[in-house]
């Protein structure tokens, strides 16, 4: 029986937890007993057939609870920038310059975190991140590996050499 005949036979028994289904298919992926697609093939089941009662509830408490977070940070955002707008041109109203501050740059090599299975996005293919002091670049998309771990071989996180 094959890896994902088994995926589809608990995902038709209907008692599984989604983001529990959805962290085995990836451990199977990169264990090479699913490919690619099925993989994709298997989490979009799993979410087209999840039951709230078995852990979907949750989920979707959290992300709403997350779009009212960023709904709040983007009132407050919005607020600074009218007091950020005010302060200006009360400063430019006296006669002082307001320079534009740099646009800031994106950090190359920014700290590895673990995926939190909602708000945080899996690492993708060829993103680079640093991680208990050395440098890795992910070579798979998803990839929810910790790098330099045990098991996890040099086609899922490569480390580079400086």
């Amino acid at each position: 029986m094959s890896m994902k005949t088994i995926f589809e036979s608990v995902i038709r028994e209907g008692t599984y937890n989604l983001a529990d289904i959805i962290s085995k298919a990836h451990e199977e992926y990169v264990a090479n007993r699913l490919t690619a697609e099925e993989r994709e093939e298997v989490i979009s089941m799993a979410q087209a057939n999840a039951k709230p009662e078995n852990g979907y509830e949750e989920v979707n408490a959290r992300i709403d609870k997350a779009f009212k977070d960023i709904q709040e940070l983007r009132s407050g955002m919005e607020k600074a920038l009218q007091e950020i707008a005010a302060i200006k041109k009360a400063v430019e109203g006296v006669g002082g310059d307001v320079e534009q501050p740099e646009e800031p740059i994106e950090e190359e090599w920014p700290e590895w975190y673990a995926w939190d299975g909602v708000t945080l996005n899996p690492w993708q293919k060829d993103s680079k991140c640093t991680h208990n002091g050395a440098r890795y670049i992910s070579r798979v998309d998803n990839n929810i590996w910790e790098p330099g771990a045990t098991g996890v071989y040099d086609y899922i996180w490569e480390k580079q050499v400086e």
